[in-house]
């Protein structure tokens, strides 16, 4: 029988089909693996050594830095007694903040490795935890400007003074 052209064409199609969908897939190949690169070639030494560069001075440390504007005396100490007597901040409650930074002072002190003069800088996270409590407190009852930022309420030199405030009197309280 035969069949008409276009026809015959599409059975044509259909076995080709079948035929591809019998044979098995064929596997991407494999990569190769990347050549190894060759170390690169060493250099010659100078003919000539030049004499050894005079080594310089060590340098000499750096002058602490002085603020810009004095602490305000008054925020410091308003600032140190909160920290003294709310529980949440307190190195002498058992839930204070200051606790571990108290219990690292006297572990230092008890070894023999406590600095007076470098304490007060163990006190500054504490500080500017307290300076961020207490700058909200005062942006929420209006007695600062809504658009004050804790860091300007209390300046760097403001949160050392109270540090340093703090500082020593846990050295009073702590021996």
């Amino acid at each position: 029988m035969k069949l008409s052209p276009k026809i015959q064409e599409l059975v044509d199609q259909a076995e080709r089909a079948e035929r591809a969908a019998r044979k098995p897939k064929k596997r991407p190949a494999k990569r190769k693996a990347p050549a190894k690169r060759k170390a690169p070639a060493k250099r010659k030494a100078p003919a000539k050594r030049k004499a050894p560069a005079k080594r310089k001075a060590p340098a000499k440390r750096k002058a602490p830095v002085r603020h810009h504007t004095p602490p305000d005396e008054w925020r410091a100490n308003n600032l140190a007694l909160t920290i003294q007597s709310d529980g949440d901040l307190s190195p002498q409650s058992p839930r204070g903040a200051g606790r571990p930074i108290g219990a690292n002072l006297r572990r230092k002190m008890a070894s023999g490795k406590y600095d007076k003069a470098l304490a007060w800088k163990a006190w500054l996270p504490l500080v500017m935890m307290a300076a961020k409590q207490e700058a909200r407190r005062e942006i929420l009852s209006g007695d600062a400007p809504a658009f004050a930022s804790w860091s300007t309420l209390y300046s760097p030199a403001t949160r050392e003074a109270a540090a340093r405030e703090i500082a020593a009197w846990f050295e009073q309280t702590d021996r």
